[in-house]
């Protein structure tokens, strides 16, 4: 009975960190613009961090599962969930109450419904410690081979943006203008530097661009000179769904207009987001969200 609860208790963790992992690498945006959000990485880091972070939970989830150097992915296992759960704690203090992606976007919990999952996680792990491991000749060369495929498992199911970044470059038209007009806005688009942003409420790579130029323009202290035009009607349905884009996003609180679907279109060939730098209205550059360049936004506003 006592190795049926040890065998219980251990593949259950490991079913735990699988679906950690795998629920992070189908919404593999939102965990690494949310590594990105914490402000200590660059982008391009924070997505490598992110895959680094599921590679590890696939190779702890499996060696649990199969019981292979149990000592070891012991000690691992219980090392990541006291890391994990400090990192909660500081977010749990700082009242950072957002997603914190634990489970990636399928199941949404905040610091402090994270921390007591972790906490029955460390509990569980305490009463399987006495697990003694499967052993075989080959044992060493097993782990190896596990190990090193399921390490490259999410580079390769999603490669990292600046990897792949040759097959996003510049696919975005302005219809072979060289300066955007906008016939109603008044937010000072042509004056100086801006970044323009044009977006649909319910776009999901709008959504990511929203996030990761949050996270640009906080570090760089240029909010105010990002600005939001979403494509749409002047009316009170469409102000709703601009609230909810802000208020579900968490994103910083950047002027905004509405724009025509005519004038959207024209500016963007329909293309959705794009983001185009400015400067007395002239376009210096235009990119979609999977191009934003960090160094290049902050470059460019701080000339």
């Amino acid at each position: 009975m006592n190795k049926i609860i040890l065998a219980s208790g251990r593949i259950i963790i490991g079913l735990v960190f699988l679906f950690s992992a795998v629920t992070k690498i189908l919404s593999i945006d939102e965990f690494e613009l949310y590594i990105f959000s914490l402000q200590y990485f660059g982008f391009n880091l924070s997505t490598v961090i992110a895959r680094l972070l599921i590679s590890l939970e696939l190779i702890l989830g499996v060696l649990l599962i199969l019981n292979l150097k149990f000592r070891i992915v012991y000690k691992l296992s219980l090392g990541v969930m006291i890391l994990f759960s400090l990192f909660l704690i500081i977010q749990f203090i700082l009242n950072n109450n957002e997603n914190c992606n634990c489970f990636g976007d399928l199941i949404k919990m905040n610091p402090l419904e994270s921390l007591i999952k972790n906490i029955l996680i460390i509990v569980l792990l305490f009463l399987i410690r006495n697990n003694k491991s499967w052993k075989t000749k080959a044992e060493n060369k097993f782990i190896i081979i596990i190990a090193g495929v399921l390490f490259f498992i999410p580079p390769i199911l999603s490669p990292p943006d600046f990897i792949v970044g040759y097959r996003y470059k510049n696919p975005y038209s302005i219809s072979g203008e060289d300066a955007v007009y906008l016939s109603n806005s008044n937010l000072g688009y042509n004056e100086g530097r801006k970044v323009l942003v044009f977006v649909l409420t319910g776009c999901k790579s709008c959504n990511h661009s929203a996030k990761k130029l949050t996270t640009l323009a906080l570090k760089s202290g240029n909010v105010d000179n990002v600005f939001l035009y979403f494509t749409g009607s002047e009316n009170s349905e469409t102000h709703k769904k601009i609230s909810e884009f802000y208020d579900n996003n968490s994103i910083a609180e950047f002027p905004y207009e509405i724009v025509s679907i005519d004038e959207s279109m024209r500016i963007t060939g329909g293309r959705f987001p794009t983001i185009i730098f400015t400067e007395d209205a002239v376009i210096i550059n235009k990119f979609g969200y999977r191009n934003i360049p960090e160094k290049g936004f902050y470059e460019f506003l701080q000339k």
